[in-house]
């Protein structure tokens, strides 16, 4: 049996340094099929195009590449254009500084079926320099596979350059929405969990637990600096997606109260790591979106107690327990 065509988006923005290795990673891929690559460059100033002409000259007959050179408009708009240039039925997204295990696209076809339509994997930390940076696989029991609607609600499991998914059911969600868009241009952070909240809606997920993505974390990375902004938008996109699909999901409020325990979850653990700056920042968040309520205000007073007179508790009820 034949395997279908395969496109790879790769949204890129001034990483030179990182593409090589990401593009070496879809070439060695092990899988016997055609792989269509697409590259969206959004308003590179550094020698991305020249790299990329250089490292793909020589590719073999199976393996093809577009480079669009685009204005600088974000993520969104890339992984829209590259998305509306690429053509395969099967559709594979990677960051432009991430990498894939040679395996990865052989084992995620072979778990695509008529009720599993995206396909997701494990993936592993690596420094800028492509060495691991952990112990292990970083999820090997994440619950987003089969019909997994209110585990993803409840929190995005999912390392976005593992996914692969059929092009048919990105064509059924984004008929569903006002901007008929794959990404939705609001979200400058959080399209891609949108996005996967509004396939969870149609398929099931297949889950390769072994892992096959490999994800970089370096200085210029960008979306997880502001810990405030992130899970600001992690919650936006949880509200908003219950806001337009109320009816599929059970209600508007599973989307406010998802986001809540999601929120709440995060500042308490920001608050047993005694980063008291950031629970205050995260407290506040909650007042903006209206997800404040008596657990919040606790953590709120908690973290207004001198860090050194809770790093002295922690010490005595370490002392404490080891005695005992």
């Amino acid at each position: 049996m034949s395997i279908p065509d395969i496109s790879v988006i790769i949204p890129t923005w001034n990483r030179a340094e990182y593409l090589p290795a990401a593009l070496r990673s879809v070439l060695n891929q092990t899988i016997d099929a055609r792989i269509e690559v697409v590259i969206a460059d959004d308003g590179s100033t550094d020698d991305s195009a020249e790299i990329v002409r250089r490292i793909t000259a020589d590719w073999p007959k199976n393996r093809t590449v577009q480079y669009l050179q685009l204005d600088k408009n974000g993520v969104c708009a890339a992984r829209n254009a590259a998305l509306d240039s690429s053509t395969a039925p099967i559709v594979a997204f990677l960051d432009s500084d991430d990498e894939w295990d040679e395996r990865k696209l052989e084992a995620q076809v072979a778990m695509l079926s008529e009720e599993v339509g995206l396909v997701h994997t494990d993936f592993r930390y690596i420094d800028s320099d492509g060495r691991f940076i952990d112990s292990g696989p970083q999820r090997p029991n994440n619950p987003a596979r089969g019909k997994c609607l209110n585990a993803l609600l409840a929190e995005d499991t999912i390392i976005f350059s593992s996914v692969m998914v059929r092009r048919s059911i990105i064509d059924q969600v984004i008929v569903l929405e006002p901007h008929g868009l794959p990404f939705d241009p609001q979200w400058t952070n959080g399209q891609d969990y949108d996005l996967l909240l509004r396939i969870s809606l149609r398929t099931q997920f297949g889950y390769v637990s072994v892992p096959l993505t490999r994800y970089r974390t370096h200085d210029r990375q960008n979306a997880m600096g502001n810990l405030s902004r992130v899970f600001g938008f992690h919650c936006r996109v949880q509200m908003a997606f219950a806001e337009r699909h109320c009816q599929d999901i059970g209600g508007l409020a599973v989307g406010q109260d998802a986001a809540g325990r999601f929120l709440l979850g995060r500042t308490n653990s920001h608050y047993w790591k005694r980063q008291l700056s950031i629970v205050r920042e995260l407290c506040d968040l909650a007042d903006e979106l209206n997800l404040s309520n008596e657990a919040f205000s606790h953590l709120r007073r908690l973290s207004k107690v001198p860090l050194w007179l809770l790093r002295t508790k922690d010490s005595l009820d370490r002392l404490f327990s080891a005695k005992s």
